[in-house]
């Protein structure tokens, strides 16, 4: 989703905030609906807006669980081949547009002075985004794909509640939600910190920090399973620590050669598929020189 919104936008580097990357496994009740509020109520937790029902993008709220939602194939779906348009034709607003060239270039300076980029940093960084800038002045490719322009999709309860009366888990998923925003709302006001907005939301640019960052990856726990028994977490910390077992037995006998007998665990063949392309690139030999 990253390079696909890169590209998108003309920009490179990291999308996300730093150390937003979640990957973690959920199991049992108490953790679904914990990490199910959680998402909802993400764009409150950062202090963005004051009601999940706020955020101006994409969201899931309890009320919609059940419900079939209509979305329309982005120009930029990124599947099948391509053709280059204008850039006049292009659909979505390139933010850039909106201030000078010359203007753009002092706000990214004081930027990086505010951060406490050294001078040669601050020139280095110049280069890159005036490079970014003209890539992105050129035409650019878009989808010709054949799949439908529109998917109707029904969201689905969480795991657990899905046995329920859909009136039911919509209840329980609203009283969880409206409890973790309550204690957000305690949180912050007992701190002092008040919240961005929705009209300053839309007015973050997406190229202010591009390439000047990249996400963080790691995460404790890995493994969500909150109000599940002792036995049955450690049984899956036990599953996950056998999957990384052979995980490396598998890059190891590829490494030495046995591509035939290197077995990779469920989840891992497109990791593997990429280490066998990189290692038969090793093994060629080099191209003869004149």
């Amino acid at each position: 989703m990253a390079r696909a919104l890169n590209a998108q936008l003309g920009r490179g580097g990291a999308l996300w905030d730093g150390g937003s990357y979640d990957n973690v496994e959920v199991h049992g009740y108490d953790a679904t609906i914990a990490q199910w509020v959680y998402v909802a109520g993400q764009a409150v937790a950062a202090g963005l807006v004051e009601r999940p029902e706020d955020w101006p993008g994409l969201t899931w709220l309890p009320e919609d669980i059940g419900t079939t939602k209509r979305v329309k194939r982005p120009d930029h779906a990124f599947f099948g081949t391509t053709s280059k348009r204008d850039l006049t034709e292009n659909p979505w607003v390139d933010l850039r547009a909106e201030v000078s060239a010359e203007e753009l270039r002092k706000r990214r300076v004081e930027n990086d002075r505010k951060r406490g980029r050294t001078r040669k940093r601050r020139e280095q960084l110049a280069k890159e985004r005036d490079r970014r800038d003209e890539r992105a002045s050129e035409p650019e490719l878009v989808s010709t794909s054949t799949l439908p322009e529109w998917v109707e999709y029904e969201i689905p309860a969480p795991a657990g509640l899905q046995k329920m009366h859909i009136k039911d888990a919509r209840a329980i998923l609203r009283q969880a939600l409206d409890e973790y925003v309550a204690a957000i709302h305690e949180e912050r006001a007992r701190r002092g910190l008040s919240v961005l907005g929705v009209a300053r939301v839309l007015e973050q640019s997406p190229y202010e920090a591009a390439g000047d960052s990249w996400p963080g990856f790691g995460r404790n726990p890995r493994i969500a399973c909150t109000g599940m028994p002792k036995a049955v977490r450690l049984a899956l910390y036990d599953e996950l620590v056998q999957w990384r077992l052979d995980h490396r037995h598998g890059v190891e006998e590829l490494l030495k050669g046995s591509a035939w007998r290197a077995r990779f665990p469920r989840g891992a063949y497109g990791r593997a598929k990429e280490l066998r392309r990189i290692l038969a690139a090793r093994a060629q030999p080099p191209p003869l020189t004149a």
